[in-house]
């Protein structure tokens, strides 16, 4: 095989398999990332000293007006 073609496909395969190396790290920082936002969230309304209705009824207007927000 012709030695600058085998450079280039193994540069080629060498490249593919740190894009798929890269998207796994992306992958995996998006995960950490939700997980981050949700604990901070949590922590946000347990902060709140709300009841067990006083946050339903809380969470249920938070969840009413974003679709009244989507359906705009």
């Amino acid at each position: 095989m012709n030695m600058k073609l085998k450079k280039i496909l193994d540069d080629i395969q060498k490249t593919e398999d740190k894009i798929a190396e890269l998207q796994e790290h992306l992958k995996r920082q998006n995960t950490l990332k939700q997980q981050m936002e949700d604990m901070e969230i949590i922590k946000s309304f347990r902060s709140m000293k709300l009841d067990s209705r006083e946050l339903l009824v809380l969470l249920d207007g938070i969840q009413k007006r974003n679709r009244y927000d989507s359906d705009e």
